[in-house]
């Protein structure tokens, strides 16, 4: 994870809006990364439907999160 990425405003903005600490947060968003890197590494990764990705991201909650 790049230096500084815990602090950014949008980071922390996640936090709110999936109402759940940083450390979860920064965790999610680095399996995430790992995800894409290796299975859509030129993007694209919305051909993967939205629960295998939450999965690979370790994300618990439902797949189809409103607002975001």
């Amino acid at each position: 994870m790049k230096r500084g990425t815990p602090r950014h405003p949008k980071i922390l903005e996640l936090c709110e809006l999936l109402d759940i600490k940083l450390a979860y947060s920064v965790g999610l968003l680095e399996l995430l990364w790992h995800f894409a890197a290796e299975f859509a590494p030129r993007g694209g990764i919305g051909r993967y439907p939205d629960k295998r990705v939450a999965v690979a991201a370790g994300w618990s909650g439902s797949p189809a999160i409103s607002g975001l």
